[in-house]
């Protein structure tokens, strides 16, 4: 191959090479300037531009928070089992207040318009008075140990 040759092949080269290049920038022009609703068609399939990410993102968050809203609906407290019913959705959570003084609010699940208990919780009175009584306890443990110990002492 002859000097001359080997530059018009080289040329040809970077011809190619050149013209790949324009298309790849005009590919990412389009990918960070495209419309909401626009995809990019690269090598290995569509790719959504940068601005239709934004719009699927918001999409994705406003759906997450519809959700928890829901669930927090549920996280409501109602008057009877009956009420939060009509107040929670399907599969939603819902608390009534417990009819035992040993516990503040039971936590019930909407089962497809059943109240489905799931936990009770202690009210702060009975969980005072648990207290209460184990530091009594403990006092008279540690006294009964005290007059053990002395007796052993003098025995």
């Amino acid at each position: 191959m002859t000097d001359i040759a080997a530059l018009e092949s080289y040329a040809g080269l970077l011809s190619e090479a050149a013209q790949r290049s324009i298309a790849v920038a005009e590919k990412q022009e389009k990918y960070i300037h495209g419309g909401p609703t626009e995809d990019v068609i690269t090598e290995s399939g569509p790719v959504p531009t940068l601005a239709k990410q934004v719009v699927l993102a918001e999409e994705r968050v406003s759906e997450a928070v519809a959700e928890v809203a829901t669930q927090m609906a549920g996280a409501m407290t109602y008057g009877s089992t009956a009420l939060g019913i009509l107040g929670t959705s399907s599969d939603g959570y819902f608390s009534v207040p417990s009819p035992d003084s040993r516990e503040y609010l039971i936590l019930y699940k909407n089962d497809s318009g059943i109240a489905t208990e799931i936990k009770r919780y202690p009210s702060e009175g009975y969980v005072t008075s648990l207290l209460n009584n184990q530091v009594k306890y403990s006092a008279d443990l540690i006294r009964t140990q005290t007059i053990i110990v002395q007796n052993l002492a003098f025995a």
